[in-house]
């Protein structure tokens, strides 16, 4: 058995409300806004995944077929502080720990960042972006992390970042 189902999304001024149309479609109307807010937000956090595996895999055709940690390294580095760019330093921290805890503890550089690593780092940067995709990912120790990181670079944040972050921090018991 096939089943489809089918959202239509309508952008209007007025709160959202979900609704049927006569063809059995779920209608979401929202603000336009706010429609933009999601989509752009999924986007940015699956676009990052994507540019990550285009640089693995381009340095694997360079090379072989074998990909190296220390070749990549920078490309990563720069696609994860572009897309973070609201967070200022806080983003090179974040890169570092996710480097040091994940990368660099790994048997093989060839294999990494690894799916899962990179995933990760997907939820890295959402949470930095204030969106909880992947957030399952982040571990207990990985949030108390972030934690003295955003401390440490609170003075440099802008104040409504700052109480987005600590927002997610506190949910997160990082304090």
């Amino acid at each position: 058995m096939c089943i489809r189902k089918h959202v239509v999304i309508i952008a209007i001024n007025q709160p959202p409300v979900i609704a049927r149309s006569p063809k059995g479609d779920v209608v979401i109307y929202m603000t336009k806004s706010r429609f933009t807010d999601i989509i752009s937000t999924m986007t940015d956090i699956n676009k990052f995944l994507s540019d990550i595996q285009k640089s693995l895999k381009h340095d694997r055709q360079n090379n072989g077929g074998k990909s190296d940690y220390n070749r990549v390294k920078n490309d990563i580095r720069r696609l994860f502080e572009r897309n973070a760019a609201d967070v200022g330093e806080l983003a090179d921290s974040v890169f570092e720990y996710w480097e040091n805890e994940y990368i660099y503890r790994s048997a093989d550089l060839a294999w990494e960042p690894n799916e899962e690593n990179q995933n990760r780092l997907a939820a890295y940067l959402a949470f930095l972006e204030n969106s909880d995709e992947y957030q399952d990912l982040i571990s207990e120790a990985d949030w108390e992390e972030f934690g003295r990181l955003v401390n440490f670079e609170a003075e440099d944040l802008d104040v409504e970042v700052l109480q987005d972050l600590m927002k997610i921090l506190v949910s997160k018991g990082a304090y």
